[in-house]
């Protein structure tokens, strides 16, 4: 893909390769709806102030590899290959850049870590507590997401209790310790023993959550879950619960590299 920014964070041209990378119909919807690329298009703003850190002093850059957005939410890999284009008088007038996606290396990439990284702990630990910490951190890790929880069914009440989460998430919202049976898509997910995913828990009908939890999910901005139950030996005894920012579409391919992953990962936690 090829485009023309501002030095202040305007798109003002776009090909039409780049607006297939973004997931826009066409050049025209992309210029015109980016409006912030730092704010639209980077995950981390952070990354486009070194990108442009770089380009000061060496007035161009090679296969500079950053995170991006695309316009439904979903994270990509590009790497920026640019220069700089200055007036007569050295003062900058635009960034001329082509970004190339390597969004399936750099998933490769991510599995095969979050992979060894899991088989690692298996034989270093055999602490629920500690494994739990490493599948959520490489779950996040795997799918680019901002929150991983792994949960256990408490065969008492059938409710989801948290066994760990990759941040502090269920001291943050206590309400994320304990999911109640038969609601939310992890009931979905465990009768059927299949990922489930929704760009917006809060506004999927199939989730049929109580008024409760509704109310509780309002404040959240990572309200994109995909779950996927955790199996062994024909036996459901858990769920992993995935959220990222609002929006965001967990691709076929997301998906089966999770339910792959999730299949080690429940023996190890088994």
């Amino acid at each position: 893909g090829i485009l023309r920014t501002t030095t202040d964070g305007r798109l003002i041209l776009a090909n039409p390769a780049m607006a297939r990378i973004f997931g826009y119909d066409s050049p025209a919807q992309m210029v015109a709806e980016v409006t912030d690329v730092s704010g639209q298009l980077y995950v981390d703003a952070a990354q486009r102030r070194a990108l442009f850190q770089i380009l000061t002093e060496q007035g161009a850059v090679t296969r500079h590899e950053v995170q991006m957005r695309r316009r439904d939410g979903s994270v990509i890999w590009v790497t920026h290959s640019g220069q700089l284009i200055r007036d007569a008088h050295g003062e900058t007038l635009y960034y001329d850049g082509v970004l190339e996606d390597i969004t399936e290396r750099k998933r490769a990439e991510a599995a095969a870590t979050a992979l060894a990284s899991t088989a690692r702990a298996l034989l270093g630990s055999l602490d629920p507590a500690v494994l739990s910490s490493v599948v959520t951190r490489n779950v996040c890790r795997l799918l680019h997401a901002t929150i991983a929880l792994v949960y256990r069914v408490e065969p008492e009440s059938g409710d989801l209790v948290a066994m760990g989460a990759s941040n502090e998430e269920t001291q943050i919202n206590a309400w994320a310790a304990r999911l109640p049976a038969g609601t939310g898509l992890t009931r979905l997910a465990l009768a059927e023993r299949r990922p489930y995913t929704a760009p917006d828990i809060l506004h999927d009908p199939r989730a049929d959550l109580p008024p409760q939890r509704h109310a509780d999910l309002l404040s959240l901005t990572d309200r994109a879950v995909l779950v996927v139950p955790l199996v062994v030996r024909d036996r459901v005894f858990g769920a992993l619960v995935i959220r990222d920012v609002t929006g965001r579409r967990f691709d076929p391919t997301e998906i089966e590299r999770l339910q792959a992953f999730a299949d080690q990962a429940a023996i190890a936690l088994d």
